[in-house]
């Protein structure tokens, strides 16, 4: 019997996140969306939880084998150490440590030592909180897709 693993996913209903929960589970996955609003559409082997990064807690990371952490809340004024992305972020990766849960972490092209936008100085702060081989950061580009 071939199990397939639990993925657990922040800022599932986003752009990016909401196209890899429809791809997890059409490979056959459990899926756990870790998003504030209940889902749209109800799908085969997906679970909802309910999410907030600005107050993370572990349900829906527990028994998972995998988080991808899309999420990001955008702020005015945050500060590195500050916002709920930090925060949050550092939260989730406590976490995921006490129940042995591999991260993949999306960050951007955006985040390097010269970025001038909130966005990319703090991207590339959150890269910084993860641990090679643990945890897995990837740096993805010009996203386009559909919508």
């Amino acid at each position: 019997m071939n199990i397939q693993p639990t993925i657990a996913i922040t800022g599932s209903s986003g752009f990016i996140g909401s196209r890899l929960v429809k791809y997890f589970v059409n490979l056959g996955y459990n899926v756990r969306a870790l998003q504030r609003k209940p889902l749209a559409q109800t799908l085969d082997r997906v679970v909802h939880v309910p999410f907030d990064l600005s107050n993370v807690t572990d349900h829906g990371i527990a028994g998972a084998d995998y988080l991808i952490h899309c999420a990001y809340q955008p702020a005015v004024g945050s500060h590195r150490g500050t916002s709920a992305n930090v925060d949050g972020t550092r939260q989730l990766i406590a976490h995921c440590r006490a129940h042995s849960v591999r991260i993949i972490f999306l960050s951007t092209l955006s985040a390097h030592p010269r970025a001038e936008s909130q966005y990319g100085k703090e991207k590339l702060y959150l890269e910084s909180l993860f641990t090679a081989p643990t945890d897995l950061v990837l740096k993805l580009g010009f996203i386009l897709g559909e919508g």
